[in-house]
């Protein structure tokens, strides 16, 4: 296995989520010293370094597995590379304004191996898929691409209701909304016999459940949302009033 490390990466194209059975994976796409690279990420603790900073145009260092592989086409003989990055760890690095100032960030480095291994992760995970589920429709921010809504929503739900057993977040909060129908009931016209009614389940956002909109708030802060022994504070899920 090779260790790849981009030192001057910047990103050129936002964060997308990739939803399979169980699990959600963030992909990205940056460019280091002209070479392009596609960057993956599976941990939530890195999903949310993603989600707060990897704004298209930044700057950030990153280290991790390196995939590189060598293609041509039949019709040319130009060759192709694709670099492909697993990140375990990243650094911000300074981010210039328009002025030549340096932009302040409260971003700082994180390192996949340097959280115990028995670290479950239930607050920031929660929150990580919660944002997935959010844009759950939005193609731009979640690939549907064999995307199964109902087996992702239900492990959300599951998440929710281990936090309240956990005494870590509000009851009657769940971001997650079923609707079940029945049809109507209908005659099959060639057999002129009833048709079998069919009930159907839909999941949405619950719009009770406030969305997140200010990451910069504290109980969303990276060291917060570390902590699974402090529950959450129940303003980042109350609607204002």
């Amino acid at each position: 296995m090779l260790l790849g490390e981009l030192t001057d990466c910047i990103i050129t194209a936002a964060p997308v989520f990739r939803v399979t059975t169980r699990n959600v994976m963030l992909e990205s796409k940056a460019i280091d010293s002209g070479m392009r690279v596609k960057l993956y990420v599976s941990s939530p603790v890195l999903m949310y370094y993603f989600i707060r900073y990897c704004d298209v145009g930044t700057s950030h260092h990153f280290t991790g597995p390196l995939n590189v592989s060598a293609y041509t086409f039949d019709d040319s003989t130009r060759a192709f590379t694709s670099v492909r990055l697993s990140v375990d760890a990243v650094r911000p690095l300074a981010n210039l304004d328009e002025e030549g100032h340096v932009i302040g960030t409260t971003a700082r480095r994180i390192r996949a191996r340097e959280f115990d291994r028995t670290h479950r992760f239930l607050k920031m995970k929660f929150i990580v898929y919660k944002y997935v589920f959010k844009h759950i429709n939005d193609e731009e921010t979640v690939m549907n691409r064999g995307l199964n809504v109902e087996t992702f929503v239900l492990q959300l739900s599951d998440m929710y209701e281990n936090l309240v057993d956990q005494n870590l977040i509000i009851k009657n909060y769940n971001p997650v909304n079923l609707t079940e129908t029945i049809s109507r009931p209908q005659t099959n016209p060639t057999t002129n016999r009833p048709a079998p009614r069919v009930m159907r389940t839909t999941y949405s956002y619950n719009t009770n459940v406030r969305m997140l909109e200010d990451w910069s708030v504290g109980p969303l802060s990276l060291n917060n949302l570390l902590d699974d022994s402090l529950a959450f504070d129940p303003t980042i899920f109350v609607l204002p009033t």
